[in-house]
């Protein structure tokens, strides 16, 4: 009886999980220090119990010019639970986007990304559902799935969702967002839907002139710092911004763990525009992995 490992569409998304999680040029830095970091929140948020409190996301955040919570309502978490699907959903294409795009610049797009949706998300929030309060970091997956979905879309125009379900690409975040929702009902529909619409915002590359500083100020900082980025273990790749700023948002025909393109391997094209990249967001009910 042939195991569960040797269906083919099994082995090649254990193929790409390997690829993502040992690569052979390094884990990427960002990705991996995010991924600590949220765990050591988390372990922190066991013993006080008043973080989740401080950092979380809530309408009135908006108005009360809290604005910190702006960009560390990703970094919480509820459970357990909660954390460990959100560090699996979001290693992979968070990865691949740090090293198509730099190191420093994924940490800019992190940050503008969890603002630009928490500002919409409070203002809704002000009229429709003053008394929800949001933490997480699934949003940000939907974001980075929605740009890999339009730069691909640029070559591919339909892909095969799981290996099977063809689907034109640019439709895969909104097929994720329907199965999430089914899945979980309580989930956060409308703010899921806002780190869509973000990472559209983000490879249409209107969010540039936030996300990539004037006068290489990057490449500078870096040139200045290179001895103590030299002493970064071979394990953890960090990705200077001269080794991609020329490539920047090309697409790849990398393909992600969720869908697959036929014809990987294909060389890579550039966006016709400059393009510069969100937790359990929630509407009515309560946050993915969370019972708050």
């Amino acid at each position: 009886m042939a195991s569960v490992q040797d269906n083919p569409n099994i082995r090649k998304y254990i193929d790409l999980a390997n690829g993502y999680l040992r690569p052979a040029s390094g884990v990427p830095a960002l990705t991996f220090v995010v991924t600590l970091f949220l765990v050591g929140v988390f372990i922190v948020s066991i013993f006080d119990d008043t973080l989740v409190d401080n950092w979380c996301l809530f309408p009135e955040a908006l108005f009360d010019f809290e604005l910190t919570r702006f960009t560390t309502y990703p970094l919480v978490h509820t459970g357990f639970l909660h954390l460990f699907f959100n560090l699996v959903s979001l290693w992979a294409p968070m990865a691949q986007f740090e090293k198509m795009n730099g190191t420093v610049h994924t940490a800019l797009v992190f940050n503008i990304l969890s603002v630009i949706v928490a500002v919409p998300y409070c203002i809704l929030g002000y009229f429709f559902y003053s008394d929800t309060t949001v933490v997480g970091a699934s949003g940000l997956v939907f974001s980075f799935v929605a740009y890999f979905s339009y730069v691909n879309s640029l070559r591919h125009k339909t892909v095969k969702l799981f290996g099977r379900y063809e689907v034109p690409t640019i439709s895969v975040p909104f097929v994720l967002l329907g199965i999430v929702f089914l899945l979980v009902p309580n989930s956060s529909l409308i703010g899921h839907f806002l780190g869509i619409i973000a990472g559209f915002i983000l490879a249409q590359g209107w969010l540039a002139p936030l996300t990539v500083p004037p006068i290489g100020l990057i490449e500078k900082i870096e040139a200045f710092l290179h001895r103590l980025i030299d002493l970064i273990p071979r394990q953890i790749s960090y990705i200077k911004e001269i080794d991609v700023k020329d490539g920047r948002y090309q697409e790849d025909n990398t393909s992600l763990p969720l869908y697959n393109t036929d014809n990987a391997g294909a060389p890579p094209i550039v966006a016709p525009r400059p393009v510069a990249t969100v937790d359990a967001f929630q509407g009515p009910g309560h946050v993915l992995g969370t019972g708050a």
